[in-house]
């Protein structure tokens, strides 16, 4: 009879802190303020001057308003891309490492641009479309 009650009140005690821990990993996860998928103020500055460096570039001219209505079929797109593969893009097109295709076109725009231009205009072409 005493086994039965240990091992009932060891399974209350587990349940309810299985309980707790999804409580926590939901806060954790989705709350809107704090949460990991939580949309900081800081990301929204950096997407709108990433949008606002992107224009003043001259990257809508070929790539369109949001990188994803190239004006020529040979353009690609580039909105959606991941924002580690965009930043080294742009990197290499200012460095010269890529002159494939039109980046000599682009490389102009670039040189004036720093690290967090590039990360700043990366976040407005990654962002939810």
């Amino acid at each position: 009879m005493m086994g039965k009650l240990i091992k009932n009140v060891c399974r209350a005690f587990w349940f309810i802190a299985a309980t707790m821990m999804l409580a926590a990993l939901s806060v954790f996860l989705f709350d809107p303020y704090y949460g990991f998928f939580a949309k900081s103020a800081q990301d929204d500055g950096r997407r709108q001057r990433g949008q606002e460096l992107y224009f003043a570039s001259g990257c809508q001219a070929c790539h369109g308003d949001t990188g994803n209505e190239p004006v020529d079929p040979g353009y690609p797109v580039i909105a959606g891309q991941p924002a580690a593969y965009i930043e080294r893009q742009i990197r290499d097109i200012k460095s010269g490492a890529r002159s494939n295709g039109l980046s000599p076109l682009m490389q102009p725009s670039t040189l004036t641009l720093s690290d967090a231009d590039i990360a700043a205009i990366a976040a407005y072409l990654t962002r939810d479309r």
